[in-house]
């Protein structure tokens, strides 16, 4: 018996106290043990130990000697040591019900050391096992290592041809139990470690490392099945793991008959490879039988995660992530040829290099994302697929894809559907191609969200494509960025948690919008387990909500994401991540969250949210870890919870700090020396030169960063050469911080080919342009300078994705245009100050949604702000001064163009287009109908003074242009003028101009109520009376009276004078007139009152006046809203005329069963005009106001 030592001197005492512990309990037991061991420490290579078990004295000089001694229910146990040689290798049970297993089977330091070392070669195979005379789940072999097999060639189907099978193990119509035994180093043709023919072999707690075939197809490099017939038991692969196998797929099953079923579970399946370019392998291959796969972790693999050629494979509760890691053409995380029936639910599919899924009949309960190809592809009915000895399938349901999470797919969302496939409850958001891809047939969609994809958002409808209950928009230029066609359907922000967790935050107009039909809504329970058909919005309906999880107002919600973890091996105390926890339901979520890795820090672990977001800090302790990238996950446990509990895998990089110059001497080469994720640190100074200039981090993922943090001190100098940095390899997290870039060729950064990178604290100075963003692109800028630029300062002309401005300065003077974009998808500017362009301030054209927040837009030469065919607009807390337009369309200040829909909010618009017939707002509204009955246009809480016009609109009877609590003064010509036939309204305004209304076309449909109007208007609650500004503006003439280009505009304040409180805007506190606005309290009754306040600080108890109704004007509804004396007005006084009586009374009851917000009549303003509101009318009867004239 040849053998090699295993264990040290020292420990021989231990192990040999050990054994006589076994023997002396299997004497007491009266059990059949066997041990296999060395006779003693210097007999370690050649010898043995005789034992003398229940009275008899054996002797077996190898381990088949002791197999062959053996009788059914005996345990052969191997002491670790390295077993080699003939009768130690190419063992048979000869179908003895026996057991051979290491000394602890528990203790994986004794398995790694019980060792088999077959030492197979090809020209003299040998394997471990070879089970083949009908062994059943009773022969046994546990806790050992089998390494260095090399199958022998066998005739395996009786046919006469030989081939290398089963590397370690080789079972034919036998199905022996395996368990805690590690495989490595194995090969062979067909089975690298284990080939099961015709054998219904189970693994439990089993590793496959490092085994491979030996052939250039996938023939199985871990264990394959095989034509498996018997039907007995499931064969099952149970908490193993297969890492690192070669040149075949993990698990193999192939031609199995329907009757044969396997089951694959909580098994980690990873780094699968490939010697050979023009094929590639992966994680699991069915080929047959009925094959559940679930709660494993399948990654890294070659070229897929799951394969589906025959048969059916059902798959759950998996991680399928990162594989196709060559990217081959056709590769995905979940790949079906057609011919498979293969479900897949409860599982996530992301960050694979290829697509995510391929041709599978139903995806349910699933996150699919992040993969560099189409989300999912070929959704179809899969009928008459052929499968070896099964005969065809018919599948008579359609394909169905439910409550599945679609999102940031590098393609499409969902491609080529197919044959009346149905798509329920999914969120298909952020793709960067075509949301949905409807190739044929009568497909449905409903209860979904599909929007913010860069492409068509549902691609291919025809009439016979049913789309309902649907948010989402069209893409076609007829009809830009409006709901499909279809009951229910709608185009509103869904309002998701955050931008990686789609829960839906609870004024979402996604709650409660779906159907309950269920002949779609066939789960019961969204992609988490919670109840489908809930009361979101406690109306006291329980109706579905549209996307992919319920809402639930009555019990709290885990919502969790997280930043990737970095932490930098050679670099010091650095920040390296958070993870963030949200309570997206009600009441106060209590949580813990538990890490399944020791090398994971969590701060503060343990905590609540009741609604706000809390940021955990997350360290990682890298001495034991090597350079590269992991994931972990974490888990958050919550019993108050509907959703308890919720697992997210965190993206761990352990990498490296480069600086430059001291590691590198260029810029150029510290990026190209990096790793994915890694930082690149530049040293202050001047940076001129090759590597210095055109700098492109060729894919990388890196931050880049100044050492001082100041970039006033770190400078690259294009010396007029090039721009400075081309991110045009589609970086997805790269971020440039803290550098400044000087004297560009061109632009100083270019965003291309769907790069998105992150730029902050930059200065760009002496140069053309700032930043180009193009071909499905994004960028993200904050407090970034931008200096002495000539042209556009940042500019897009061949599409982009998102370009989100920050917090940045752009130059004084000597520019064109601040921002110039077209094609894209989001643009979002906030806190910014733009003045003195030579064009436009901001000029965008075809862009799906607009956010401009909080700036300064100023003595703009070509317009202020012009907005050209836009799917939504939102201005808000916006001043627009001064701003001019010289030739064109009569634009100044605000210019839309088409737009769908549009809200400004909180805008100062102010003196615009001087003599020069321009409008502050000028409103061109897309010929559309409104959509959910609400207006195309709404401004709100505006003030609109001193332009030419205060608005100018070119539009149909059927736009609606809706104006709430705005005050209108001053406006030199006209406070509107129109050329067409516009539909529009003024509620709680002011309207305070000298000329009204100039019109080119017929009579305008213009609605007012609840304004004031200088010289009176027909309509509900309106009244002619001097609003009493605390401070009314005027135009300086300039000393030359009789030249008007000259004058200037002296600004004002437009709060409302009261002697009860009123906001002194120059002391910031709350003060009081003499004398009392009217357009206090008199705005519409039914109107919230919203931020008004009930009482200053200086009045708790409300004894110099009280708030009964919203003002009128720009400051009704706000937080510096005026506040009327008592007696001043009236809640039932639905006309304004300071009295409650008969006319109010008859004009309540007109609203009387109508359901709506701000319903006039609404005095209690609960939704529902109803008897309640009639009770608040009869407490005024007959009341009359202070001011009230005497009859």
């Amino acid at each position: 018996m040849a053998m090699e030592k295993v264990f040290e001197k020292n420990h021989w005492g231990n192990f040999l106290s050990f054994l006589f512990i076994l023997i002396f309990f299997s004497v007491c037991s009266n059990a059949a043990e066997i041990y296999v061991f060395p006779q003693t420490q210097e007999q370690i290579q050649s010898g043995h130990l005789q034992v003398s078990t229940q009275g008899v004295t054996v002797m077996y000089p190898n381990i088949q000697a002791a197999i062959d001694a053996a009788v059914d229910g005996d345990i052969i146990y191997l002491a670790p040591a390295r077993w080699k040689g003939e009768g130690n290798r190419d063992l048979d049970f000869k179908g003895k019900a026996i057991t051979v297993s290491g000394f602890d089977p528990n203790n994986p330091d004794i398995v790694a050391t019980t060792i088999i070392d077959c030492n197979g070669t090809q020209t003299e195979p040998h394997r471990g096992f070879y089970f083949h005379s009908g062994e059943d789940a009773n022969s046994v072999l546990s806790g050992i290592t089998i390494t260095n097999g090399y199958g022998p060639e066998t005739d395996i189907y009786g046919s006469g041809y030989l081939y290398s099978v089963g590397g370690a193990v080789l079972c034919k119509q036998s199905s022996p139990t395996i368990s805690s035994c590690i495989f490595t180093n194995n090969s062979a043709v067909y089975g690298g470690a284990v080939l099961c023919v015709d054998s219904n072999t189970i693994f439990n707690h089993c590793t496959f490392k490092f085994n491979s075939t030996i052939t250039n197809k996938d023939y199985g490099s871990g264990i394959r099945y095989q034509n498996s017939s018997l039907s007995q038991t499931y064969s099952s692969i149970i908490d193993c793991t297969f890492t690192d196998n070669n040149n075949g797929s993990a698990i193999f099953i192939y031609g199995s008959r329907d009757k044969s079923n396997y089951l694959i579970k909580n098994c980690v399946i990873e780094r699968t490879t490939s010697n050979f370019s023009y094929f590639g392998v992966g994680g699991i291959y069915c080929g047959g039988g009925n094959i559940a796969v679930e709660n494993c972790r399948i990654e890294s693999n070659q070229y897929f995660g799951v394969r589906g050629e025959y048969g059916t494979a059902n798959i759950s509760n998996c991680q399928i992530k990162d594989n196709c890691t060559i990217g081959l053409q056709g590769s995905a995380g979940i790949y079906n040829t057609g011919r498979c029936r293969m479900r897949v639910k409860n599982s996530t599919v992301i960050g694979n290099k290829g697509k995510g899924i391929i041709g599978c009949e139903e995806v349910k309960n699933c996150f699919i994302g992040y993969n560099s190809e189409n989300g999912i592809e070929i959704c179809q009915k899969i009928l008459n697929s052929k499968t070896i000895g099964n005969g065809g399938i018919g599948i008579t349901n359609p394909m169905q894809v439910l409550n599945c999470i679609i999102a940031k797919n590098k393609k499409q969302g969902i491609r080529y559907v197919y044959n009346n496939a149905i798509l329920a409850n999914c969120t298909v958001v952020e793709n960067d191609s075509v949301g949905v891809d409807i190739s044929s047939g009568s497909s449905k969609i409903v209860n979904c969200i599909v929007r913010d994809n860069f492409g068509e958002q549902i691609k291919g409808a025809t009439s016979s494509t049913k789309i309902t209950y649907t948010n989402s928009y069209t893409s076609s230029y007829s009809d830009l960025y409006v709901p499909f066609s279809g009951v229910g359907n709608i185009n509103e922000e869904p309002k998701f948690v955050s931008e990686k967790d789609y829960h839906l935050l609870p004024d979402s107009l996604c709650i409660d919008a779906g159907t309950n039909d269920a002949n779609f809504i066939s789960e019961p329970n969204d992609i988490e387990g919670s109840a489908r058909i809930i009361d979101g919005d406690s109306n006291g309906i329980e109706t579905a909500d549209m996307g992919a999880y319920e809402y639930n107002p009555n019990e709290p919600v885990i919502a969790v994401w997280a930043d990737r973890i970095v932490c930098l091996k050679n670099a010091g105390n650095q920040t390296q991540g958070n993870l963030y926890i949200k309570n997206a339901g009600a009441d106060i979520l209590g949580y813990e969250i538990i890490s399944d890795e020791n090398w994971l820090m969590i701060d503060n672990p343990a905590g609540t949210s009741a609604g706000e977001v809390q940021d955990i800090n997350v360290s990682i302790n890298a001495d034991n870890l090597e350079l590269g990238d992991y994931y972990c996950r974490v888990k958050i446990y919550s019993d108050d919870a509907v959703n308890n509990p919720q697992e997210l895998w965190l993206q761990v990089h352990i990498g490296t700090l480069w600086n430059v110059p001291m590691d590198v001497n260029t810029i150029q080469a510290a990026i190209d020396a990096a790793s994915n994720f890694d930082y690149v640190c530049v040293m202050d100074g001047n940076y001129t030169g090759p590597g210095n200039r055109d700098i492109t981090f060729g894919g990388k993922n890196l931050v880049l960063y100044s050492e001082s943090g100041n970039p006033e001190n770190c400078i690259i100098d294009c010396e007029r050469l090039s721009k400075a940095f081309n991110f045009i390899n589609g970086e997805t997290e790269a971020v440039l911080n803290a550098i400044s870039i000087i004297n560009t060729n061109g632009e100083a950064v270019v965003c291309d080919a769907c790069s998105s990178p992150f730029i902050t604290n930059c200065i760009f100075s002496s140069g053309p342009h700032g930043v180009y963003v193009k071909n499905f692109s994004s960028v993200k800028i904050t407090k970034c300078k931008f200096l002495n630029l000539f042209n556009d300062v940042i500019f897009s002309s061949m599409g982009y994705r998102k370009i989100d401005i920050r917090d940045c300065i752009f130059p004084e003077e000597r520019y064109r245009s601040a921002i110039s974009i077209s094609n894209g998808d989001n643009f979002s500017l906030k806190n910014c100050d733009i003045k003195n362009t030579s064009n436009e301030g901001i000029s965008c054209w075809f862009t799906k949604e607009i956010i401009i927040e909080n700036i300064s837009v100023r003595n703009c030469k070509g317009g202020g702000i012009c907005l050209y065919e836009i799917g939504e607009v939102k201005i808000s807390n916006t001043e627009v001064l001064n701003n001019k337009c010289q030739s064109g369309t009569p634009r100044a200040g605000i210019g839309l163009y088409g737009v769908v829909k549009g809200r400004i909010s909180n805008c100062i618009i102010s003196s615009n287009g001087l003599n020069s017939n321009r409008a502050g707002i000028f409103v061109s509204v897309a010929s559309i109908l409104p959509t959910s009955g609400k207006p195309n246009l709404l401004v709100q809480n505006s003030l609109i003074i001193a332009n030419d016009y205060g608005c100018y609109v070119s539009g149909y009877s059927y736009d609606q242009i809706q104006f709430e609590n705005c005050t209108f003064t001053n406006n030199r010509k006209y406070l509107m003028s129109y050329n067409q036939t516009p539909n529009v309204s003024f509620k709680n305004c002011i309207l305070w101009d000298e000329n009204l209304i100039y019109q080119e076309a017929d009579p305008v449909i213009l609605d007012v109520s609840y304004s004031t109007v200088r010289g009176g208007w027909e309509g509900i609650g309106n009244i002619d009376v001097d609003p009493k500004f605390v401070e009314p503006g005027y135009w300086d003439a300039n000393n030359t009276a009789s030249d008007a280009n000259d004058d200037f505009w002296v600004e004002g304040d437009y709060h409302l004078m009261s002697e009860g409180w009123r906001w002194d805007a120059l002391t910031n506190e709350w003060t009081y007139d003499r004398e009392t606005s009217r357009c206090i309290d008199a705005g519409s009754p039914g109107c919230s009152l919203d931020k008004e306040l009930l009482f200053v600080p200086d009045d708790p108890t409300n004894e110099w006046g009280e708030n009964l109704r919203i003002d009128m004007g720009c400051y009704g509804g706000t937080a510096e809203a005026s506040i009327p004396p008592y007696g001043w007005a009236l809640l039932g006084d639905m006309d304004n005329s300071g009295r409650v009586n008969f006319e109010d009374y008859a004009y309540l009851t007109d609203f009387y069963g109508m359901q709506e917000e701000k319903l006039d009549g609404d005095l209690n303003r609960d939704g529902i005009v109803d008897f309640d509101d009639m009770i608040l009318l009869a407490a005024d009867w007959l009341k009359k106001t202070d001011w009230a004239p005497r009859k």
